[in-house]
């Protein structure tokens, strides 16, 4: 949600919530048993992915 009173330049930057989806399935998935401590970026996951060698959907 966001707030009416935000401006739309600002509003219309923001990522959209779905972007969340494959990098919380993965964390819940037993392929991320062991990983902690890592800075996992949703814009960015197929990056994390290759160079973790993680596969993705």
């Amino acid at each position: 949600m966001i707030p009416e009173e935000m401006p739309t330049a600002f509003a219309s930057t923001l990522l959209p919530p779905e972007i969340m989806g494959p990098p919380i399935v993965f964390l819940a998935s037993p392929q991320a048993a062991g990983i902690t401590g890592e800075r996992i970026t949703a814009s960015a996951w197929e990056e994390w992915c290759t160079v973790h060698g993680v596969l993705h959907q």
